[in-house]
């Protein structure tokens, strides 16, 4: 007859996944692998880049186009609002789309 383990002696914990590089995010899914994100937005990365440097490129190429509609007032004073909104959305869906590819999530 084996010898009684004391009563004293805690419970093996239950075992849990390993966490992988990423603190509250499995193995699995820090790799791309299972779930969440595993398919990288490089199309769409590729898209906002390209039209982020080509929006710069006309606003800079019509620099007295621009300054002069911008300075007429009245309506007129809403278009660098709208301008800076436009370059804004573009330049944040490009930047975003980017840190994807290279994994950088946010903290949930």
């Amino acid at each position: 007859m084996a010898p009684k383990a004391p009563s004293h002696v805690p419970e093996p914990a239950p075992s849990q996944p390993h966490q992988g590089p990423f603190p509250g995010r499995s193995a699995a899914s820090s790799r791309g692998a299972g779930g969440g994100h595993s398919r990288k937005p490089f199309s769409s990365a590729l898209f906002f880049g390209a039209l982020s440097v080509a929006s710069y490129v006309l606003l800079f190429s019509n620099e007295r186009l621009v300054t002069s509609k911008f300075t007429m007032g009245g309506w007129n004073t809403l278009l660098p609002v709208c301008t800076a909104l436009f370059f804004s959305f573009i330049h944040g869906a490009f930047a975003s789309n980017l840190l994807s590819i290279l994994g950088l999530e946010a903290k949930k």
